[in-house]
């Protein structure tokens, strides 16, 4: 989780190095990892959890992420 410290995370950005007016940046307070994540060939259990250092709030560019139904393609 070293590689983590001292970043920060940017919403509502289309490309990586061009800034935007209404992009939202905060840092990364803490990484959870799955308990059984496998880094092996499998690299089963490959999801994490990111919690933020402030709250960014949602608007009509930065937006939540779904995720599928379980059992869903």
């Amino acid at each position: 989780q070293f590689f983590v410290k001292g970043k920060e995370l940017c919403f509502g950005r289309d490309e990586r190095n061009l800034p935007v007016i209404d992009e939202q940046c905060a840092g990364i307070a803490e990484l959870i990892q799955h308990p059984n994540y496998d880094r092996s060939e499998t690299v089963l259990n490959d999801i994490c959890l990111i919690r933020l250092s402030r709250k960014i709030s949602y608007n009509d560019i930065v937006q939540p992420a779904c995720l599928p139904m379980q059992g869903r393609a």
